[in-house]
């Protein structure tokens, strides 16, 4: 249906000049019929000619009253003026019998008149054609020769004004045919310009409708790229997500185990460090799928301000000096804040890891201040500058500039702007090729009463039960609990937890959400069921985050994604446990 209406305009231009060439071609047929049956006329024959009618009986009775005279002249015979006589009784008949020329000459005036008069001589014609029959046929015809010169006037006058009105009836049809051929011939020409228009329209039409196609196909073929691209990139971070937290784990049990001032414990921090850079990577490249597919949300929390930047100075201060760099931190006291701490730490991270990374030689500047409910973040450096073709597409992923340095993935500041927009927030951006750059954030934020949540405390003295179906991460973390002084039982199936979680009380379930075919929620939903662990906390940890949008995500006290390291687990640890209980411990 859609292909039969697309060629709908191509079959009417076909069709409308095929009707444009038969209608010149009718046009030219109807002209010359018209022209040779109204303006080439021909005028009317001496048949029908008043005058001539009239002079033709004039003539005969001219012929008749002649040979009467030499007839009693002796000059002719009887035979001749026998004949002229029938002659002129000839033409008489067309003004006495009922004819077309009777009907021609009854529409002069005086007709009547003369033709009574004419039936007087003719009517009674001569017996013998003696001389007094011939004098009598001669006086006869001069009494009517006034009457009949009177009516050959009214005759002409009468072929004149019938010639007249002819003429004006030839040019009125002549004016007609030709206003009327104008008219034909201007409706031919506007058609031939619509026709043309509308061709020229469609032409046009159908380059801008190839065009669309040709741009419709691009973009199809970027966005299906780009859907291609985020897909395989989800896909591999999320298979690298449990492998990953396996060696997280185990570097960070590593750190019990080796002595500070040994040789491998420089090796150890070298890994710790490139583990810690590769998570980074990881979770900016599952961040920026999430934005993109508008999946991430907040979760604001009582949030230390200085403790957190304290962490990341912490993190970051080995790394700039390293390069010779000062890096100043200027954060004073302020009151714990209502907001997403842990977005709020990526994005200074990702702030200072790009300001290290192209900045040689100076300083670098983390200024935060607390505005009228606005949360000022400044990031400022000495570094190489932005050029200004970077500067249209900074916020942009994968967007990098020709002075790249290594270690860019080119998502951090994509990251950064997408997190500053879902806070409400506002970034600006000052910077000189070769002076350096400034990172000017304001993020709306509100005091909290409450009191953030602390990472120190004493020695728990609960139980932990611990459900993980990949055995490096269940292992791994059974030993680094147990070094921090936790009572732990593990399990890798869900049925077994089920089975523990009915039997035993525990302090905290620290369960995979995620157990092959089965799902941690059905061992909450088990504790739920059971008296002993009705009110014991469930935190959940997954490498799919989707997990999380599960209806019974509600149970969760805690939510960990993978991977993650000890320092967030100890966080929910101190959330969630009671005070009395609380087992986090610095190591």
């Amino acid at each position: 249906m859609n292909r039969t209406w697309r060629f709908a305009p191509l079959k009417i231009i076909g069709y409308g000049r095929a009707f444009l060439a038969l209608s010149l071609f009718a046009t030219l047929l109807i002209s010359a019929a018209l022209y040779s049956s109204v303006i080439k006329r021909p005028i009317p024959d001496k048949a029908s000619d008043l005058y001539w009618m009239v002079a033709q009986l004039q003539l005969s009775l001219n012929r008749v009253e002649l040979d009467a005279w030499r007839y009693r002249a002796g000059q002719a015979g009887l035979p001749d003026v026998e004949r002229s006589y029938a002659i002129a009784v000839s033409k008489y008949r067309m003004y006495s019998r009922p004819s077309a020329a009777h009907d021609v000459l009854a529409q002069v005036e005086g007709f009547a008149a003369l033709s009574a008069a004419l039936a007087e001589v003719f009517e009674q014609p001569p017996r013998e054609w003696s001389q007094q029959d011939t004098q009598r046929l001669s006086s006869d015809l001069a009494r009517l020769r006034p009457q009949l010169a009177d009516f050959a006037v009214g005759a002409r006058q009468r072929e004149n004004s019938e010639m007249v009105q002819q003429l004006r009836l030839m040019e009125k049809h002549q004016t007609l045919y030709l206003l009327g051929l104008m008219c034909w011939l201007g409706f031919l020409c506007l058609f031939w310009v619509v026709m043309h228009r509308f061709g020229k329209v469609k032409r046009q039409a159908s380059q801008q409708q190839q065009i669309l196609e040709r741009e419709q196909a691009a973009r199809a073929a970027l966005v299906q790229s780009e859907l291609a691209r985020d897909t395989f990139l989800a896909t591999i971070s999320h298979e690298i997500r449990s492998p990953l937290q396996s060696i997280q784990t185990c570097v960070e049990l590593l750190e019990y185990s080796v002595q500070r001032d040994s040789a491998g414990y420089g090796y150890l921090a070298r890994l710790k460090h490139s583990t810690e850079h590769l998570l980074e990577q990881v979770r900016d490249i599952m961040d920026v799928s999430a934005l993109k597919n508008h999946q991430l949300t907040l979760e604001p929390a009582p949030t230390d301000i200085a403790a957190l930047i304290a962490t990341i100075e912490l993190a970051h201060r080995g790394n700039a000096e390293a390069k010779g760099l000062a890096l100043l931190i200027d954060c004073p006291a302020m009151p714990p804040l209502w907001l997403d701490g842990h977005r709020l730490r990526q994005i200074v991270w990702n702030l200072l890891s790009n300001a290290i990374r192209y900045t040689d030689h100076g300083r670098i500047e983390l200024i935060l201040r607390l505005q009228d409910r606005q949360l000022l973040v400044m990031v400022q450096d000495t570094g190489v500058g932005i050029p200004d073709d970077i500067k249209a597409q900074l916020f942009r992923p994968f967007a990098r500039g020709k002075s790249r340095r290594p270690g860019s993935s080119g998502l951090g500041l994509a990251i950064v702007h997408e997190l500053v927009m879902l806070f409400g927030g506002k970034i600006q951006v000052s910077t000189e090729v070769g002076s350096g750059s400034c990172f000017r954030l304001l993020l709306p934020v509100q005091q909290t009463g409450g009191q953030a949540a602390s990472e120190s405390g004493e020695p728990p003295q609960g139980r932990i039960l611990l459900l993980d179906d990949d055995d490096h991460i269940r292992e791994s973390y059974h030993a680094l609990l147990e070094a921090k002084g936790y009572l732990v039982d593990t399990v890798s199936t869900v049925p077994a937890a089920i089975e523990l979680v009915l039997a035993d009380r525990y302090q905290l379930l620290l369960l995979d959400l995620q157990v092959g075919n089965a799902s941690g929620y059905e061992v909450a939903e088990a504790a739920r069921r059971a008296s002993a662990n009705l009110q014991t906390p469930v935190i959940g940890m997954t490498a799919f985050k989707q997990e999380f949008n599960d209806p019974r995500h509600a149970l969760l006290a805690g939510k960990l994604e993978k991977p993650f390291n000890f320092g967030q687990l100890q966080k929910l640890l101190a959330q969630c446990l009671p005070a009395a209980q609380i087992a986090a411990k610095n190591s």
